[in-house]
């Protein structure tokens, strides 16, 4: 982890707050590129992942944009509660699973509510690079939008479409419109609520965007139905030994109790942080990381949340 200085708080809306990190000794921060995150330590007991949405070319400063989300699970409430300018804090390094295709010779960046956070670093990087783009916001129509001021007056202000909708049929229509029929050697990025992203992606499949050019950032999935888990074992192979997995616990937190360390991040199935392999067995996928193809192999699995459809998964542990 990195210790930074917290240096500026800047409320951007009514629920959103920009962090802005330096480093203490006002060195240069580890280099990153448009898309990627860093994990913010917020206590003891809570480490976060937050999209950074500043300049890449921006070597001295992160910034993030952290909103108040009434159904928190401590992260972001505890940041409006108690983070202050001038503390010191950890963050990771940069990670990015949410990259820009420099191929791209046309882009169309969608962000749907705190879903801009991503949207702005890759808007940076194209503007800087003299490409061509356009960025879609879709916003509630009774909120501030998230740096407004930048996207209504900054240098790349011409490239952007705002809408704060009446209805998601209007939503519809507006991105149909705006994001049109896929051209050669264009890309689609999209971030924002997994149903909002949905909307994206159909509407992009009825105007004939391939799959590879679609490319979505999640922040959390749909919560999967645990009423029918069961409980299964995991095999260590190397460690030669066997952990039992509760039906009410994740393999993350049975790894946890044994005193096998895993690193993990988001705990839930987001990020890949805890991706492990797996030698033998039928895993029950309920990440968004693995992709399809990756998931019908059964030979990776994240912990914290996936689990075994067979009586035990054998581990490269």
């Amino acid at each position: 982890m990195l210790d930074v200085n917290l240096q500026a708080i800047t409320p951007l809306s009514e629920s959103v707050l920009k962090l802005t990190f330096t480093d203490p000794a006002n060195q240069p921060l580890p280099a990153f590129e448009a898309g990627a995150h860093i994990d913010v330590r917020v206590n003891d007991a809570i480490t976060r992942q937050y999209s950074l949405c500043s300049s890449p070319s921006e070597r001295y400063a992160y910034s993030v944009a952290v909103l108040r989300d009434p159904n928190s699970r401590g992260g972001s409430a505890a940041i409006h509660a108690s983070f202050q300018p001038g503390q010191r804090v950890q963050i990771s390094a940069p990670r990015n699973l949410f990259a820009l295709n420099p191929e791209d010779a046309k882009t169309v960046l969608v962000a749907g509510g705190i879903g801009i956070t991503p949207i702005m670093s890759m808007a940076h990087t194209l503007a800087e690079q003299g490409k061509e783009f356009t960025l879609l916001y879709v916003n509630k129509p009774d909120q501030r939008v998230a740096f407004d001021t930048e996207l209504q007056h900054g240098f790349f202000a011409d490239r952007v479409r705002i809408l704060q909708p009446d209805n998601r049929e209007q939503v519809k229509a507006w991105l149909a419109q705006n994001i049109g029929e896929y051209a050669a050697l264009s890309g689609l990025y999209t971030c924002g609520p997994n149903s909002f992203m949905e909307i994206v992606f159909s509407i992009a499949n009825e105007l004939n965007w391939p799959a590879n050019a679609l490319h979505q950032e999640r922040f959390g999935l749909e919560q999967a139905d645990t009423d029918g888990d069961k409980p299964f074992e995991l095999i260590l192979k190397r460690a030669g030994v066997s952990i039992p997995v509760k039906a009410d616990q994740t393999a993350l937190e049975a790894l946890d109790d044994a005193g096998i360390e895993v690193d993990a991040s988001c705990e839930q199935g987001v990020c890949g942080t805890c991706l492990l392999n797996v030698l033998d067995g039928e895993v029950d996928h309920r990440d968004g990381y693995l992709t399809e193809q990756e998931k019908s192999q059964h030979n990776q699995f994240t912990p914290c949340c996936s689990r075994a459809v067979s009586a035990s998964l054998t581990l490269d542990l």
